[in-house]
């Protein structure tokens, strides 16, 4: 058993994305102030493989004003930067019914005055689901995983 599972991390690291973030908070023509309201990520992956599927979500809490949204669909294929995402945010967001329990972890990164979480996810060429948050490792679930996390339900 142990040589399969040595053969499957060799093929999965040989198709493997590795989604990463440059993230911007632009000014507007208007005003030279940040707005918290607008964000810019430029998405790249360096893997090897293709990032099939790949969503982009992203979180925003402030003083009790609250918004999230996402950009389905998109395909990063391997050692390639997808053009710059604007994701405007509306507060207070879509409805908490909507909201996606389990795909953000509580917000902890501080920027602007605000907490921001940032997330990818994407399916490789193998099935493999991932999920990258911006600043930690990145998670896989594989075909057959019987315990999954919260987030997959999101996919």
């Amino acid at each position: 058993m142990r040589l399969a599972d040595e053969a499957r991390i060799d093929r999965e690291l040989a198709w493997r994305p590795h989604l990463g973030f440059e993230i911007t908070f632009p000014a507007s023509a208007d005003s030279p102030v940040i707005s918290p309201r607008h964000v810019l990520i430029t998405l790249s992956n360096v893997g090897n493989g293709p990032a099939l599927s790949t969503s982009i979500w992203i979180y925003y809490y402030d003083n009790g004003a609250c918004g999230w949204d996402k950009r389905e669909d998109l395909l990063v294929a391997s050692k390639q930067t997808l053009a710059t995402v604007g994701i405007p945010l509306d507060f207070p967001g879509p409805s908490q019914a909507e909201f996606p329990t389990g795909m953000f972890d509580p917000p902890t990164n501080r920027r602007h005055n605000g907490n921001w979480v940032f997330v990818a996810t994407c399916t490789d060429v193998l099935g493999n689901h991932w999920r990258f948050v911006h600043g930690r490792s990145a998670e896989i679930v594989r075909p057959g995983d019987n315990d999954l996390p919260p987030w997959t339900q999101w996919l």
